[in-house]
């Protein structure tokens, strides 16, 4: 992906997923504010909410040593909460500033009222600071969870094509080995033999007829081939620690008469 097309996938990106920047409706004012920057907000806010963004996110975590499902807010979740507190502030407001405005005469409640007033004027500054680091953290969040799966995307179509590209390079070499372990292990006295001793046996075979063998029989590509063979083999006892003697050695003979003939069977495909 070119850094244009991806500067151009983030810019819409940021347009649907993201709170975009308010236009105050006021033209004294920059920015919008009270309800003209509330009323705004909650149209956003149901927006974004009809995209059926993620409410809750999962993790494992490690509980006295126990893997543990464990569900977390995201920031959306946290935002539309936050919103709904911010609104009753702004009910609580409204009303206090009614009462003052619409009712003056009556003073034995004028001097609570304003330090009520006062405190809601505090309570709604604070609550509106932390709306803004939780819009923050989503727009985050949502830009994390598209470049990360773009990302995750571009690393797997890598893997394939590299994954590709061996079993092309080793195509006969890996088939021959499927086809031998499968049926080496189908014998019963053959178990206790090693599966890493078994392909030494195939790779020789495979070199002296010049069929190229995976030189890296350390790489996740490889050892993920061999699990998969193995999978259906239930593996045997001797597989693990030391080799015992009788072990050691595959008869080779016995090996190239019953295995050559897989060999014949490639080169002619």
């Amino acid at each position: 992906m070119s850094k244009k097309l991806e500067n151009r996938i983030a810019k819409n990106f940021d347009k649907v997923f993201n709170f975009e920047q308010f236009t105050s409706q006021d033209q004294l004012n920059i920015e919008p504010v009270g309800r003209d920057f509330l009323n705004q907000f909650v149209s956003e806010f149901s927006r974004l909410n009809r995209l059926s963004i993620p409410l809750t996110v999962h993790h494992i975590e490690n509980i006295n040593g126990i893997p543990t499902p464990t569900e977390y807010p995201t920031s959306f979740q946290k935002i539309k909460h936050q919103l709904a507190y911010i609104q009753f502030l702004y009910e609580e407001l409204e009303r206090l500033q009614n009462k003052l405005i619409n009712f003056p005469q009556e003073n034995k409640f004028q001097l609570d009222d304003i330090k009520a007033l006062s405190q809601s004027h505090e309570k709604s500054e604070q609550a509106k600071f932390t709306l803004g680091l939780l819009v923050g953290a989503h727009n985050q969040e949502m830009n994390n969870s598209y470049f990360n799966e773009a990302g995750k995307a571009k690393m797997q179509a890598e893997q394939l094509k590299s994954i590709n590209k061996y079993n092309q390079k080793y195509a006969k070499a890996l088939e021959l080995t499927q086809k031998v372990l499968s049926h080496f292990y189908s014998v019963e006295s053959n178990h206790p033999f090693k599966p890493s001793l078994l392909i030494d046996y195939i790779e020789m075979l495979c070199n002296e007829h010049k069929i190229g063998y995976p030189k890296d029989r350390k790489s996740e590509i490889f050892k993920d081939f061999i699990n998969i063979c193995l999978k259906a083999i239930t593996p045997h006892t001797n597989w693990s620690g030391s080799t015992k003697h009788d072990y050691k050695h595959i008869d080779r003979r016995s090996f190239n008469k019953t295995y050559k003939p897989y060999i014949k069977q490639l080169i002619t495909k």
